[in-house]
């Protein structure tokens, strides 16, 4: 887990407070990134494919990450209705670097 508060500790979780620290961490050769901005921003220069989720509704926030995805070819995209477990229409979409 990256955490930028440097006193953070979970059990069972292997702390760390930077990207790097996290990818040198990692024995895998998938990493996913969940966030929050400052890390997409972070991870997004290396990434070779994003995994999209939108929501299609208006909520309060107040932090917004729209990339710039002009370098990214859309790969797949699936949009779902409303149902009993989500409230909102949404979207999954995957990106490949070109």
């Amino acid at each position: 887990m990256l955490s930028h508060n440097p006193s953070y500790q979970a059990d069972g979780v292997t702390v760390v407070h930077s990207l790097d620290d996290a990818i040198a961490k990692t024995e895998d050769d998938d990493i996913f990134v969940i966030g929050g901005v400052k890390v997409f921003e972070e991870a997004l220069p290396l990434a070779v494919r994003i995994y999209e989720t939108r929501v299609h509704a208006l909520v309060a926030g107040d932090v917004l990450f729209e990339p710039n995805l002009s370098h990214w070819l859309e790969e797949e995209h699936q949009d779902y209705s409303a149902d009993d477990k989500n409230n909102y229409d949404y979207s999954f979409t995957t990106y490949v670097r070109q």
